[in-house]
């Protein structure tokens, strides 16, 4: 997936002549934190709730204001990847997509993102999830997929994340809710099942909870 076709064609862009209390009143509706600042086609800043609040901006227009310089932004074709890792280092609710020559196409609300990588990474099929709870000595994915596709199974997506020093979480979404003989495959190779879960919605819950570590893991 490219940023260009992850765009929310109705999220609204301020004008300089615009005022604070337009930018309140447009964040509520949309139900975002964030908007982008945009004259002639040309992207200025990212306009905050709290600038408009730490700026007292409510009755003034922005090109009034003296705001501080931010202005994060992804071109039209850079892909879900290097929008996540962007987005595990700068904490906004909507991220302006430029064109090659630099003029605001438009923007991804952050909140919708997940649902679209929720699909990218399959996690939107049938099938249970296994939750594993590993030393980091003993990490092995590759081992792990032989024990998976031994016992007429594969791996549709899985997430590392850390636990503590010593430990990781591996959260694995396999194609299959027959997983007793895979399981006892696993427990005889020493591998630790926390848990197993078969509903999807649970399992996209987990994902929404862990969505921070998820883009610090495939920043890594």
């Amino acid at each position: 997936m490219l940023a260009k076709e992850l765009l929310t064609d109705s999220l609204p862009a301020l004008k300089p002549t615009d005022t604070g209390q337009i930018a309140l009143g447009l964040m509520e509706q949309y139900k975002v934190s964030h908007l982008p600042l945009v004259q002639d086609g040309h992207y200025l800043n990212l306009v905050s709730e709290d600038d408009i609040y730490d700026y007292n901006l409510e009755n003034l227009q922005f090109n009034q204001a003296r705001l501080k310089t931010f202005a994060p932004y992804v071109t039209e074709n850079q892909s879900i990847y290097e929008i996540l890792t962007l987005l595990s280092r700068v904490k906004i609710t909507v991220l302006p997509v430029l064109s090659k020559k630099n003029i605001y196409l438009g923007s991804i609300i952050v909140n919708n993102l997940i649902f679209d990588a929720i699909k990218l990474f399959g996690l939107d099929q049938e099938g249970a999830v296994l939750i594993f709870r590993i030393k980091k000595r003993d990490y092995s994915i590759v081992q792990i997929g032989q024990i998976i596709e031994a016992n007429n199974a594969k791996i549709l997506s899985f997430f590392a994340l850390p636990v503590d020093n010593d430990h990781i979480k591996l959260v694995i979404k396999i194609n299959t809710k027959d997983v007793v003989s895979l399981l006892q495959t696993f427990e005889r190779y020493d591998y630790e099942v926390d848990s197993v879960l078969y509903d999807d919605e649970k399992y996209n819950e987990i994902f929404k909870e862990r969505f921070d570590a998820l883009m610090n893991f495939l920043k890594i």
